[in-house]
């Protein structure tokens, strides 16, 4: 093998890996009071449009982290959601701004938004009542 072709393998490898990364569960910890209370595996979502839309079960230690480029504020609803979920709004300082609990998924048209009156740059979605369970509130610290 050429050394220019060794090269561009090199760089294939690196880009296909790169790729690969970006797609894996993030470990997401949430934290009250310096103590670890939770972790769950979130799936970044590629479609932020879709996110858990179609899904008939989400594992009761996994996710879906929602991750923009920029703070504004969000909204979110439940369309063709088959299970109910938790929403967690963060600041770009990863600072819960605003949980809403146990939204049911949205059986007529139209369906409700639900969202922030504050800016924020990640949401999770979790299975409805695990914020409850686990005292997940605007003082728990996250990190991903």
């Amino acid at each position: 093998m050429k050394l220019y072709q060794f090269i561009i393998f090199v760089i294939i490898v690196f880009l296909i890996a790169s790729s690969v990364k970006d797609r894996l569960p993030k470990t997401v910890v949430f934290y009250n009071n310096g103590d670890k209370v939770v972790e769950i595996k979130a799936e970044i979502a590629k479609d932020i449009k879709k996110g858990l839309m179609g899904r008939e079960e989400l594992l009761a230690d996994a996710g879906m982290l929602f991750s923009f480029s920029s703070e504004q504020k969000r909204s979110f609803w439940m369309k063709n959601t088959l299970i109910p979920l938790d929403l967690i709004f963060l600041d770009k300082d990863k600072n819960i701004i605003l949980i809403i609990k146990d939204l049911e998924p949205c059986l007529t048209d139209p369906c409700p938004s639900y969202g922030s009156s504050e800016d924020s740059q990640y949401v999770i979605e979790v299975n409805a009542g695990f914020t409850k369970e686990f005292n997940i509130t605007k003082n728990t610290k996250v990190e991903f």
